[in-house]
């Protein structure tokens, strides 16, 4: 079985504006999503029995408005395998991999605009993924490319790329688990503590012309030294007759942006808090939202969960988000203080994120 998204005929490329999501593989397991990767030894042996063909992703333009809510554009997650994309041009989102092999990302051109990133999930180790002689370009902010309980080495390649963040110092942010600090790495660090990104650059990509859509680069460019390859920039409709007919629209320039309001998340305290023996936290990052699987920025994330506490012994996991307590939703932690000191039994009833069942949990109540 083949899927593939690429413009009809080779020469005649469509715009798309919705995000590609990635499909569930049937090798794949709830497990796999919790981070539990060893339930799924056989992962790398079984992900290829279905796909006769590479899934296809090339000669397209996705896109995503500016500084409004996340889109990751092209979203490879559920264990998706087995993937080619090449020679294309996002605007104000990118490209995320979680559970999955053999992905391989080349020549493409990714415009973020703050927290669109490239990033990484839950990966597997040695999964053959491959992110080489892409241009990555983040006006609102510095980080180039996440990941949220992987680590950068689990790729076969990620070398000859170009990234560019306007006024501002590019950084790899990495956190191995959701209890661990993120680390904020230089293209120096990473080379060394990696062996990655040796040949890859942080310069001006020097395209043609952004403010008309044109991201092509320019003869001068150093990217071209890496073997990037310019692609046609001639997205969707083309006839003359029906371009007059379309709507005028703008597109992202090289200028560092700042976001214009103060998004949810941004709202939302991140301090770590002590409940019942562990340590919690409110979900406030689009890495922990995609990480847990769950479609808003909402909830109390367990960091730290020692054996023999309340949560613990009702069977919780570090990593599950509570989204429910006593049959009352829970969108952040002074919510679920709040339930707790209600409750007037010694045991209390909380609701796991779980997207493939619902999980619930009876806790005892400390004193």
């Amino acid at each position: 079985m083949m899927r593939q998204f690429t413009r009809q005929p080779e020469n005649q490329p469509i715009a798309l504006h919705e995000p590609v999501n990635g499909h569930k593989d049937r090798y794949w397991i709830w497990e796999d999503h919790r981070g539990n990767h060893q339930a799924n030894p056989r992962a790398g042996e079984l992900c290829l029995i279905d796909a006769m063909k590479p899934n296809l992703i090339r000669n397209n333009r996705f896109s995503h408005p500016p500084l409004t809510t996340h889109s990751f554009g092209i979203d490879l997650d559920d264990g998706s395998t087995d993937f080619r994309i090449t020679c294309n041009l996002t605007l104000g989102c990118s490209i995320k991999f979680r559970e999955g092999f053999h992905r391989t990302v080349e020549n493409n051109v990714f415009i973020c605009l703050g927290g669109n990133f490239p990033a990484r999930h839950k990966s597997f180790p040695d999964n053959q993924d491959v992110f080489s002689r892409n241009i990555v370009v983040n006006t609102g902010g510095s980080t180039v490319l996440a990941g949220l309980q992987a680590q950068p080495g689990e790729m076969r390649e990620k070398d000859s790329n170009c990234y560019f963040t306007p006024g501002r110092s590019p950084r790899w942010a990495f956190r191995i688990g959701f209890k661990r600090p993120r680390k904020n790495l230089t293209i120096e660090q990473m080379r060394k503590a990696f062996g990655q990104e040796i040949n890859s650059i942080v310069a001006d990509p020097m395209f043609v012309d952004p403010a008309a859509g044109d991201y092509r680069v320019k003869p001068e460019s150093p990217v071209l030294k890496l073997g990037f390859k310019n692609f046609p920039m001639e997205f969707g409709v083309t006839a003359p007759r029906l371009v007059r007919l379309l709507p005028k629209r703008s597109f992202p320039t090289l200028e560092s942006i700042e976001p214009s309001e103060e998004s949810h998340a941004g709202k939302r305290s991140a301090r770590e808090e002590s409940f019942m023996g562990c340590i919690v936290k409110n979900l406030t990052e689009e890495q922990e939202k995609s990480a847990v699987g769950i479609g808003s920025i909402t909830g109390v994330l367990i960091l730290r969960l020692p054996e023999g506490t309340p949560l613990a012994e009702a069977g919780l996991s570090e990593g599950d988000l509570i989204i429910a307590c006593n049959g009352e939703s829970v969108d952040d932690f002074s919510q679920l203080v709040s339930i707790v000191n209600k409750a007037e039994g010694q045991t209390i009833e909380l609701q796991v994120y779980d997207d493939s069942k619902v999980r619930k949990y009876k806790a005892k109540k400390e004193k």
